[in-house]
């Protein structure tokens, strides 16, 4: 954790920086996040299964959340698949990923608030149902919207992206980590892991707003902390 916040306060100083325009690299870190979020979800959900516990299975709903929009936005982003991306509009891709942050640390605070319950009356496969149908909802519902605001123009941050949304992400986010250390003290390697991959998102998403553009340093930065949170 202290490593995290030391790489996030170093990025700071130098975070608008530009560095070298590198295209494919956005398409193939959410490949690298669909497969490392998709990943944790089957070893959350195996474990869950076995232990019939239904804090792990929730944890495994919310991957399994964010692995679902994330491979909606490989999908949306230009040049991945396809040259303009498979759902036509150049602001989709960025839409998956907000929708994916927003959705991500509010599904963990509800999984917070289950770990001292062994029984519960969400079912194990309610906990992946509930988050898996929100997902598609929420992709579909990006998909038929013509108007959104747009979040990234001539790879600058939008207004609405930089000084609304992503300072609410944000705001989820350190709600989760704080609500995950007063209620469990970090006692176990699940309570440990998961507060270092929130606190690595969390540092991710405050880099890559500060750099205010994409291929920056900041913006790289803010997906390295991203990536080796879902790793």
């Amino acid at each position: 954790s202290f490593g995290v916040l030391l790489a996030a306060l170093g990025v700071m100083l130098v975070t608008r920086t530009p560095a070298p325009v590198l295209p494919a690299f956005l398409p193939m870190v959410v490949l690298a996040l669909v497969l490392t979020h998709g990943f944790t979800s089957l070893l959350l959900g195996f474990q869950a299964s076995q232990l019939q516990h239904p804090t792990l299975s929730l944890l495994a709903g919310a991957y399994a959340f964010l692995g679902i929009l994330e491979l909606c936005q490989l999908m949306a982003t230009p040049g991945a698949v396809s040259i303009n991306g498979l759902t036509g509009s150049p602001q989709d891709a960025a839409w998956f990923g907000v929708v994916a942050n927003f959705g991500f640390p509010i599904l963990a605070l509800v999984a917070v608030f289950q770990l001292q319950h062994k029984r519960s009356l969400l079912t194990l496969w309610a906990s992946w149902l509930v988050p898996s149908i929100a997902a598609l909802t929420a992709a579909a519902v990006i998909v038929s919207f013509d108007d959104l605001p747009a979040l990234v123009v001539n790879n600058r941050l939008t207004y609405v992206l930089s000084n609304i949304l992503a300072p609410a992400q944000m705001g989820l986010y350190s709600v989760a980590l704080l609500a995950l250390m007063l209620g469990t003290h970090l006692r176990t390697r699940l309570h440990l892991w998961l507060a270092v991959a929130l606190l690595a998102t969390l540092a991710g998403v405050a880099t890559g707003v500060s750099a205010g553009e994409r291929f920056t340093v900041g913006w790289y930065a803010g997906r390295g902390l991203t990536l080796m949170s879902s790793a």
